[in-house]
């Protein structure tokens, strides 16, 4: 929450480790977990390579694990 009360602005997307950046995001963790399990279906060596983050734009931590 922001320091004015107002809620922060909180995504979810997959953070490709090849790349260091967030390659899609979506307005929940399960959205997010659901394609990325689509993904890893027709691509399995990708599984260490996608991670799904938490990416707040509130002002807190800008990217976290979603299950921190």
């Amino acid at each position: 929450m922001l320091t004015d009360g107002t809620p922060d602005l909180v995504f979810y997307g997959l953070l490709s480790h090849d790349t260091e950046r967030v390659v899609v995001f979506f307005p929940t963790a399960e959205e997010a977990e659901r394609v990325r399990s689509e993904v890893l279906q027709d691509e399995p060596s990708w599984g260490s390579s996608l991670e799904v983050v938490r990416v707040d734009f509130g002002g807190g931590t800008v990217v976290e694990p979603a299950w921190s």
